[in-house]
């Protein structure tokens, strides 16, 4: 990653993440992390491949375990602080989306409880 990316990722406000999920042929559960932000420097919108990552599972918890890899590889780290994370955004499977045991509310429950959410 560019020193420009790393200081834009420093001094953004806010971030968004985007996750999707795949299984290969050989049924391999892949996950898709993406994080969206404005740029601080050219205030334009950036997305940015933070990994194509291998999930030890399609459970909520293997596909966090996932997201938190393929953000720390773009040393965004929920425990530091930094931009807030205002948007998860997902597919509809209930993996992602349930209420109770999905990505969503464990992701916010375990991670960013101290973030902000519109």
């Amino acid at each position: 990653m560019s020193d420009a990316v790393k200081i834009d990722l420093q001094k953004c406000n806010f971030v968004s993440i985007l996750v999707d999920g795949t299984t290969d042929l050989s049924n391999l559960e892949q996950g898709n992390v993406c994080v969206i932000y404005i740029s601080p420097s050219s205030n334009t919108p950036v997305t940015m491949l933070a990994g194509i990552v291998d999930l030890e599972h399609g459970h909520a918890d293997g596909v966090i375990d996932g997201i938190s890899v393929g953000l720390s590889r773009k040393t965004l780290k929920s425990t530091e602080s930094g931009p807030s994370l205002v948007c998860l955004n997902f597919d509809e499977a209930s993996v992602m989306q349930g209420n109770k045991n999905g990505v969503a509310e464990k992701l916010i429950l375990r991670d960013y409880p101290h973030h902000n959410y519109f």
